[in-house]
């Protein structure tokens, strides 16, 4: 009985590989689905603060629509700008030039 195991010894050792490999294949399984979790909050994350930049192109500080708006020349200052309103009323103005008038019109300097 030299190059035999004790069977009880055996048969404790072979449940604790078998123990251990099932423990760790829940751990991976485990490690896993928290990556995925990660990764789903950090996607939804993104996905939000591209919505709120989105939003702040399309509606301004005061919730309302701001109008169309393209490359082209202000009216006002008669710059050249990558993106200027262009008005209900035909006229086009860059940003600042659409703040100042939009700050005025609603009695602020």
């Amino acid at each position: 009985m030299g190059a035999w195991a004790d069977p009880l010894t055996f048969g404790a050792n072979l449940w604790l590989i078998i123990g251990g490999l099932v423990l760790a294949v829940f751990v991976l399984l485990a490690l896993l689905g928290l990556w995925v979790l990660a990764k789903i909050l950090v996607w939804r994350g993104r996905r939000w603060h591209a919505e709120r930049q989105a939003r702040g192109r399309k509606y301004g500080p005061d919730g309302k629509p701001l109008p169309p708006s393209a490359a082209g020349l202000c009216d006002r200052c008669e710059r050249a700008f990558e993106m200027v309103y262009y008005m209900p009323s035909g006229g086009r103005l860059c940003p600042s030039c659409y703040e100042a008038l939009h700050r005025s019109a609603a009695g602020g300097t």
